[in-house]
């Protein structure tokens, strides 16, 4: 059984992989930076559960031998280029709370909106990627966004934690 750093690791070996092939106009500008890529996608695994990471591990695997590249889907879908990949009416829930909780870390610390997307534009980046993810795995991270907002936490205020 892996641990969940392996896990991790794992899931950060298959996304690097994607990020590096996307074509280049579709990069984000942070395309040249590997490693905060790697250390800012860490920093949001690692408030996932176990079950969560395991289920998306699994998808990329899945969509590795699909040749498909959950990147350049997610960006052709932030630019309204292809139809929605997923009618899952969890995302809509996920994506609404994950706009809110970024909301508030702007409002405790406006240097990150500065540097960050308009809360409107991080909802449709974080839908446009949950869109590439199995329904399992959506339906497991709903119960890690559930579990938070019921101790009332804020994952994208952990997320911003995890990266120091």
């Amino acid at each position: 059984m892996s641990s969940r750093n392996e896990i991790i690791e794992r899931i950060l070996q298959f996304e690097t992989a994607m990020f590096k092939s996307v074509p280049s106009e579709g990069k984000e500008p942070c395309a040249e930076d590997i490693e905060n890529f790697r250390r800012f996608r860490k920093s949001q695994f690692l408030c996932w559960s176990t079950e969560t990471l395991k289920s998306y591990n699994e998808d990329l695997m899945g969509a590795r031998l699909e040749g498909r590249n959950f990147f350049t889907l997610k960006y052709a879908r932030m630019a309204d280029k292809i139809p929605p990949l997923s009618e899952n009416k969890d995302i809509k829930i996920i994506a609404e709370q994950f706009r809110k909780w970024q909301e508030e870390v702007y409002r405790q610390f406006p240097e990150v909106e500065k540097n960050g997307r308009p809360a409107e534009e991080f909802e449709k980046y974080i839908a446009s990627e949950l869109e590439t993810y199995s329904d399992n795995t959506i339906a497991l991270l709903k119960k890690d966004v559930e579990k938070y907002s019921a101790e009332n936490k804020n994952m994208s205020l952990e997320i911003y934690r995890n990266l120091k």
